[in-house]
């Protein structure tokens, strides 16, 4: 910043710069490398739709460390209309809570709490459907949290899941998995 009747004189530093930042959240929408990943690719929600807006710079060895942690592994998954990559424990649940309710992220951790997110509009729909399933939540601003029920398993999980490969379903109309080539 400078006065408005000042002028550049070398060798002074009257004058103030100021670097001017803007800051917005932001979602990993995707890893390089989930093992061992060197960038981030970045996006922002514009309605329904995932934007990708930047990425990373190369990640330092610790951070990328971090993140190989906590990678998921995620299957493309289509069933009622909808689509997007989930976890692949949760994707037997989203295809079926799906019919119910729209969402805007889902997540299980290794130790097998999940969550899920419904629109605000479906939300006592989804609440509803875990209900109906036996599956305990908690309420947190708006955010279900639970388990999965161990002996549900294979009632949640489309077949052949956890192989090891890429992996793409869609639900037909009478709820079975179809695997997309």
């Amino acid at each position: 910043m400078k006065g408005a009747s000042t002028r550049y004189q070398p060798g002074r530093r009257d004058w103030v710069k100021v670097k001017h930042r803007v800051t917005v959240d932001a979602i990993v929408g995707a890893v390089t490398e989930p093992a061992s990943p060197e960038v981030l690719v970045v996006g922002r929600y514009r309605g329904k739709v995932l934007d990708v807006v930047g990425r990373t710079v190369k990640l330092q060895d610790d951070q990328a460390a971090e993140i190989g942690k906590l990678s998921h592994r995620q299957i493309h998954l289509r069933a009622n209309g909808k689509e997007a990559c989930v976890d692949q424990g949760l994707a037997g649940l989203m295809a079926k809570l799906w019919a119910v309710c729209d969402t805007r992220s889902c997540c299980e951790d290794e130790n097998g709490r999940a969550y899920v997110v419904p629109t605000a509009g479906t939300r006592e729909a989804a609440e509803q459907f875990l209900t109906s399933l036996g599956i305990p939540f908690d309420l947190e601003r708006g955010i279900l949290y639970f388990r999965l029920p161990r002996g549900h398993a294979g009632d949640f999980s489309p077949p052949g899941a956890g192989q090891g490969e890429v992996i793409r379903w869609r639900v037909d109309e009478s709820g079975k998995f179809v695997r997309i080539r």
